[in-house]
């Protein structure tokens, strides 16, 4: 049985960043990921991962412990400004 076989329909390039995204979703430092998956700098390795909306509003949601200021504006105003600098659809999800 070859490799394609084993993996059905996925390629190696999608499991390879699948795994780096899955890894950057635990916490894993860009840093530690990029030494792991051999990018010769960090733009390279964000170009990999994917950013889920929870993600944003995660980030969104520490910042109101830092500046208590209302979080679901401050979301919405993210998610305009993506819509309007048409930033890639995995921020926009």
């Amino acid at each position: 049985m070859g490799r394609s076989a084993f993996l059905g329909c996925a390629s190696t390039h999608s499991c390879r960043r699948t795994t780096l995204t899955i890894m950057h979703r635990n916490n894993v430092p860009l840093r530690v990921i990029q030494e792991i998956s051999g990018h010769r700098n960090l733009e390279q390795l964000q170009r990999y991962l994917e950013v889920e909306q929870d993600q944003v509003r995660g980030a969104i949601a520490m910042l109101s412990i830092i500046s208590p200021v209302h979080t679901e504006l401050m979301a919405e105003e993210t998610w305009k400004a993506a819509e309007s600098q048409k930033l890639p659809k995995q921020i926009r999800k």
